[in-house]
């Protein structure tokens, strides 16, 4: 009878035993089809599969492209990890919508390859990223902007700084609309540099996206060092390397974490086209961060460039009321009036130019 009860309980054992090396995990992976003809039913949840992701200590999951939700045609965002355990030969992964775990067979780990079998016996593919070391790039301020896309795209800017200030602007198709500011961390801000410093930002290329392709959501982050854009990345239709798209979705939806205070701004939202320079819209929102900074002046100046810029949306606006929201802005790079709600103008002063110092400009 003992000798049934141990071959019982042997066998117990192994039945349950991990029969993958789940040390093997740990790391990151970026998704690696075996072939250059791989191209998989687009509706497969890309979520699960086609981002990059991650397993550290302690069972925590992370994946590229983060985790959302659909509320009333917005999204929200739900961070970009989770918790994970693996049990025999599958890997189980908490969903944080549903707060229920989700499992994928593992059909194959080793070092360097990890692969997926779904239900429907297709396999997805993982190659192990060296681990590189980390720049050291030091920031001052990030701003991150979202564009329009052929649909509801959140449209939207954000700013983070060293000093624990957090700036949001929501135009549409966000949780919360409107301009609002928040305190932040600064440890927050630093893990983020540190992120990117692992992402390699600096050496990355300053444009990506099939422009043949339209309708997609662009976006642009700019990185401010010293006083100045150090450097100004645009990104159409989320062509830019995953690890770069990971922490300008986690820079644009850090306003949905934060307790939000709203700011009554009767002023227009600095547009990004002047007269002579185009800016990108993150390296506009940049340039507003600097005017609510900046102190009025009855100075007087000769205009150089001009802007047409926008009020921002009432809570009852419609379409028709376009036009009612154009307002004027004239500057030298220094100084810039800017006509008020009521129409009225005001001068504020920088104390340089911003046109001058920012030499990214003169690229474009």
């Amino acid at each position: 009878m003992r000798l049934i009860l141990a071959i019982l309980f042997l066998s117990f054992i192994s039945c349950n035993k991990n029969t993958v090396d789940t040390n093997l995990l740990i790391g990151e992976w970026e998704f690696s089809p075996p072939n250059p003809e791989y191209n998989e039913d687009s509706s497969v949840s890309t979520s699960y599969y086609r981002s990059d992701i991650a397993f550290k200590k302690d069972s925590v999951f992370v994946i590229s492209d983060g985790f959302f939700r659909r509320n009333e045609k917005q999204n929200l965002y739900l961070g970009d990890d989770s918790k994970y355990y693996v049990k025999k030969d599958s890997l189980y992964i908490l969903a944080p919508d549903t707060k229920r775990y989700y499992s994928r067979f593992i059909y194959k780990l080793t070092k360097d390859t990890l692969a997926f079998q779904d239900k429907d016996s297709s396999i997805y593919y993982f190659k192990k990223k060296p681990i590189r070391k980390a720049d050291k790039t030091s920031l001052n301020q990030i701003t991150v902007s979202l564009g329009a896309c052929f649909g509801d795209c959140p449209i939207n800017s954000t700013s983070i700084d060293d000093k624990g200030k957090l700036i949001f602007y929501g135009e549409a198709y966000n949780t919360q609309d409107g301009l609002f500011i928040s305190n932040l961390d600064p440890a927050t801000f630093r893990e983020i540099v540190h992120e990117l410093n692992e992402a390699k930002f600096e050496t990355l290329k300053n444009d990506y996206g099939d422009y043949n392709v339209t309708d997609l959501q662009s976006a642009s982050i700019s990185f401010i060092k010293n006083g100045r854009i150090y450097k100004t990345i645009y990104d159409y239709g989320r062509s830019s390397p995953k690890a770069l798209r990971r922490i300008i979705n986690k820079i644009s939806y850090l306003y949905q974490t934060k307790k939000l205070n709203p700011v009554d701004y009767q002023y227009p939202i600095i547009s990004s086209r002047f007269n002579k320079i185009s800016l990108l819209d993150s390296e506009s929102f940049y340039l507003q961060t600097l005017i609510f900074g900046s102190q009025p002046t009855q100075s007087s100046f000769t205009p150089k460039y001009y802007n047409t810029s926008f009020l921002i949306k009432s809570e009852n606006y419609n379409d028709e009321e376009y036009d009612k929201l154009k307002r004027s802005v004239e500057t030298d790079g220094r100084f810039f009036k800017i006509q008020d709600k009521n129409k009225n103008f005001t001068t504020f002063d920088l104390g340089y130019n911003f046109f001058d110092r920012n030499e990214v400009f003169k690229n474009k």
